[in-house]
């Protein structure tokens, strides 16, 4: 035993005398009692060395069951007596081992197999889907070693899934993964019901989550119970046309007119302002007019195909009115004339002419020609006459008259009717015959409501001076003097026959007497 101690150089050899042999023999047995004692002392000894080997997952071993510091104790290996000439150095006793610091602090959570703790490598986001697409939930997990995934729709406590297999019996669901870190839900054509909220969970303990919120977006549609429908009003009332629409985010309103026709509303001033788009639920027309009437637009959008349009009729009722562009309309005979007439009404007037007070022609917008209003004479299209009616808006009209072939009997008063259920109103136009001479005037054209076409044709037959009645201002001829209604022409005849008269007279008062 002692050879063996200096062949280690646990006792330096010649340290002892030969007359210290036994000495030196019972310190060395000493000596391992004492390492033996140490090490049994710190727990380092048959069963611990099994648990500092390394493991096949992590390749770590465990750091709470090591000992931080090993002391050894202070122990006299021989006499003190040295050798000349040389000095021993004395054993360095009561040494400290330090483990080096652990950098992150997250490596201390060590798994039962030897890796690193799972932690989730992002956030689960939130979806929005419209209803009838697809929607998939993306969790990644680092470390996540034997540890298994699984998903669960919160609101329900159901299961959808648990690693790569669908617990859930709704046929729309599936996981897969990528790499053993990236696992995916998938929903296909989401309902309603499919709303709410979603847990991405790894079965560690503690466990660790993560949640996400699925939306179902919903395209806009108008809830018709709050929406205007067309109507009519009077002219000069106020008017509140209402739109609501529902859906997922809730739509917005916008208001429009058809062919980008300006809206008049009155500002939060009270001031009349033109705008082509409105915003809001609620468009206030504080004073309708005429001019109003039409198809407004009410477009609902929340960003979720399709946008949806309501159009909205809006009609003004009001009084009719008529207008013509000549009230004086001359021709020679044998020509044709037009006579022109624009009307307003709303709802929509049945129009007609009058000569001399008589029904002569008529035209209505819903050619209803069984509705008679006068008793009278009824002529419809012939070769002679030509009644035409154009519609220019809404409440706009245009009817024009043509007359061809001019003749005396032609000649006279001629009323354009205008009359709906609100009222009925009218304007005359007199036509009267001008000379061959008048002809080549460019002042007196034949024409259509006013315009330049002249009057071609040639009179069959001798062409008599007509003067209208009641005709206040004078008509001017070039070989004629001025006409003067209110002037007769015998005033000049019985100035120049005054003195004839008096002396016939005076004869006759003569032959009485004598």
């Amino acid at each position: 035993m002692s050879r063996r101690l200096f062949n280690q150089k646990l006792i330096p050899r010649g340290l002892c005398k030969q007359k210290m042999k036994w000495k030196c023999i019972l310190g060395a047995i000493l000596l391992l009692t004492l390492l033996i004692n140490e090490v049994e002392l710190h727990g380092i000894g048959k069963d611990h060395s099994k648990k500092m080997r390394l493991e096949p997952w992590g390749s770590t071993f465990n750091l709470e069951n090591l000992p931080r510091h090993y002391h050894s104790k202070k122990v006299d290996q021989c006499p003190t007596s040295r050798p000349e000439g040389r000095h021993r150095r004395k054993p360095r006793v009561g040494n400290t081992h330090h483990l080096p610091p652990l950098k992150d602090e997250e490596h201390r959570h060590l798994i039962i197999k030897g890796g690193f703790q799972p932690v989730f490598a992002e956030e689960l986001a939130n979806l929005s889907v419209a209803r009838g697409r697809d929607a998939r939930f993306k969790c990644i997990v680092d470390n996540l070693g034997g540890y298994k995934v699984g998903w669960v729709k919160v609101d329900t406590k159901a299961i959808q899934a648990i690693h790569d297999h669908v617990i859930t019996h709704n046929p729309r669901v599936s996981v897969s993964h990528s790499d053993h870190a990236t696992w995916y839900l998938l929903i296909k054509k989401v309902e309603e019901s499919d709303r709410g909220m979603y847990m991405c969970q790894v079965n560690t303990d503690p466990m660790i989550y993560q949640m996400s919120f699925l939306e179902i977006l919903h395209p806009p549609d108008f809830d018709m119970l709050e929406t205007s429908s067309s109507i009519e009003v009077q002219e000069g009332s106020p008017l509140k046309l209402q739109c609501k629409a529902f859906g997922r985010p809730k739509p917005r309103i916008i208001w429009r007119r058809e062919n980008n026709t300006e809206i008049n509303i009155r500002d939060a001033d009270g001031n009349k302002v033109k705008v082509e788009n409105y915003y809001g639920e609620v468009l206030d027309l504080p004073k309708m007019m005429r001019s109003d009437m039409g198809n407004y637009m009410c477009i609902a959008t929340n960003g979720v195909p399709p946008t949806i349009i309501k159009t909205i009729r809006v009609t003004v009722r009001f009084h009719p009115m008529v207008q013509v562009p000549n009230q004086l309309v001359g021709a020679p005979l044998g020509t044709d004339i037009t006579l022109v007439c624009f009307a307003e009404a709303y709802p929509r007037s049945i129009n007609y002419w009058l000569k001399d007070g008589k029904v002569w022609f008529k035209s209505s917008s819903e050619m209803d020609l069984t509705f008679m209003y006068k008793i009278g004479e009824l002529v419809f299209y012939n070769k002679k006459y030509d009644v035409e009616l154009q519609s220019l808006s809404d409440y706009e009209l245009n009817m024009t008259l043509k007359i061809r072939n001019l003749t005396e009997r032609d000649m006279g008063s001629y009323n354009c009717v205008s009359k709906n259920p609100v009222g009925e109103v009218s304007s005359q136009i007199r036509v009267y015959e001008i000379t061959d001479d008048r002809s080549s005037n460019p002042l007196n054209k034949a024409y259509r409501g006013g315009s330049n076409d002249v009057a071609t044709k040639k009179p069959k037959r001798p062409v008599k001076l007509l003067r209208p009645a009641n005709v206040g201002n004078a008509i001017r001829d070039e070989n004629a003097k001025m006409y003067n209604p209110k002037q007769p022409r015998l005033q000049n005849r019985a100035k120049q026959s005054f003195p004839y008269v008096c002396y016939l007279y005076l004869s006759l008062i003569f032959y009485l007497i004598v």
